[in-house]
């Protein structure tokens, strides 16, 4: 099933958000980059030197870090997941937090209120000591 949708999503030129953001962020990087070979050429005074230049790709540009709700949610275990559920009925401080998740239409790793939100969770105990900084790094399977 998920090879069955993968195919159909690629056929329709569709990416994953981490694939989307990349595409973004290489074009981003080739217009900085084009940006500043402009003003380097402007900067030259004599033909040869700008017959002579070249310039590549070398403005780096970071790719956001951002997941759909299924990702996000996929990075807790199904007891947190449980646990939080629960909370969230009966804390009114993390309800928030978790009104502003649900209505997003996806999850930057980097936006401050991720960060923060999940740090909660793990002072409320609701996810493990160590957990938050497992839940916000870059690198987890695709789901």
């Amino acid at each position: 099933m998920e090879a069955a949708t993968r195919r159909e999503r690629e056929a329709a030129g569709w990416g994953t958000l981490a694939e989307v953001d990349a595409a973004l962020a290489g074009r981003e990087a080739i217009r900085r980059s084009s940006n500043a070979a402009e003003q380097a050429v402007d900067a030259l005074t004599d033909a040869a030197s700008v017959q002579a230049f070249t310039w590549t790709v070398d403005v780096a540009v970071a790719v956001p870090r951002r997941l759909t709700h299924k990702q996000f949610m996929a990075r807790f275990t199904d007891a947190e997941m449980q646990g939080m559920l629960k909370a969230f009925g009966d804390n009114p401080a993390l309800r928030p937090w978790w009104e502003r998740f649900s209505l997003a239409r996806d999850i930057s790793l980097d936006d401050p209120a991720t960060q923060a939100g999940v740090q909660a969770l793990e002072a409320a105990g609701l996810i493990g000591k160590g957990r938050a900084g497992e839940v916000l790094a870059s690198a987890q399977a695709a789901v």
